[in-house]
């Protein structure tokens, strides 16, 4: 087999340390309990109830194109409280790890539930979030750092610190499609509006300066030709992400680049939960050697990746 069939091989068979999961499953827990009691639980009759922002007669439309909800169409606002008290209480379960697979599931079911019976309230943040949800209904994320571990070491019964590596290496590549996907949808293509605002290097000007986005009108008096080099930049990693994180002498510098950009989105512009949930994902990259040995023993399947 060759080098670099090995290394893919090896990529998505070898196990990686199960605190890796954990770190991502407590930040994706935290945030989701946050972000459900922050931002819909002071609005959640008029976000989720049947005469809110998406009405019960746009909603059962709707479901004839596959969408669905575990909350009705009619929706009382008792049975809205309840189904954000059960995101609640299951996103809190994820994240100290309480019946961690169940947990991961509900949070799972509701946080679709309630993002497709109220799209007009969703963003990118959401989506990123649904998909974490995803992610760990699909790992052994409670293997370390959940009170599910604490009780079977109770029991005599720890376990290996390393697990299956796929749907860890699934969540991973997950963020690096997203970046590419997103410089993709950036550039012109032929019988579009032109060279689009982020070749003519315009875009973060613009971004700062949208009334509903910006959070300071002083950095819209800034020229734009000053930000012009960031938005070529910023373009030029998402397009070469998926690239940079392969190796480790350039992942580290896109990944830092990538902290410093979504907390830079933060500080400056209006966009929910966006800028968080991105960073969980990184949370996917942190090296294994933080958390003890970078190889697993033999038994537990030879030597780990990236």
């Amino acid at each position: 087999m060759s080098d670099w069939a090995t290394t893919i091989w090896t990529f998505w068979t070898a196990p990686v340390r199960a605190e890796r999961l954990a770190v991502f499953r407590i930040a994706v827990g935290t945030l989701v309990a946050f972000d459900a009691a922050a931002s819909f639980a002071p609005h959640a009759v008029d976000y989720f109830g049947a005469t809110g922002l998406f009405p019960a007669r746009l909603f059962e439309v709707s479901q004839g194109g596959g969408r669905w909800s575990l909350l009705s169409a009619n929706a009382t606002p008792g049975e809205v409280h309840v189904a954000l008290g059960a995101l609640l209480l299951s996103a809190g379960g994820v994240a100290v790890g309480l019946g961690t697979r169940i947990s991961c599931i509900v949070m799972w079911a509701l946080l679709v539930s309630l993002h497709q019976r109220s799209p007009y309230v969703m963003n990118g943040g959401d989506f990123l979030l649904q998909v974490a949800a995803l992610y760990l209904m699909l790992m052994p994320a409670g293997a370390r750092w959940s009170l599910d571990h604490a009780r079977r070491r109770r029991r005599g019964e720890d376990g290996d610190p390393w697990v299956p590596p796929w749907a860890f290496r699934l969540a991973q590549v997950q963020l690096a499609l997203v970046y590419l996907f997103t410089g993709l949808s950036k550039l012109p293509v032929p019988g579009g509006p032109g060279v689009g605002n982020w070749i003519s290097g315009e875009a973060i000007a613009k971004a700062l300066g949208t009334a509903s986005m910006g959070r300071f009108e002083f950095l819209t008096t800034i020229p734009w030709w000053v930000y012009a080099p960031l938005t070529w930049l910023t373009l030029g990693w998402e397009l070469l992400f998926p690239v940079l994180v392969c190796f480790r002498r350039t992942r580290k510098i896109a990944l830092l680049y990538g902290v410093a950009f979504h907390l830079g989105i933060f500080a400056t512009l209006e966009i929910g939960a966006f800028s968080f949930a991105a960073l969980c994902y990184y949370l996917l990259y942190l090296p294994a050697g933080w958390f003890g040995p970078e190889t697993p023993t033999v038994a537990s399947g030879g030597k780990v990746g990236v």
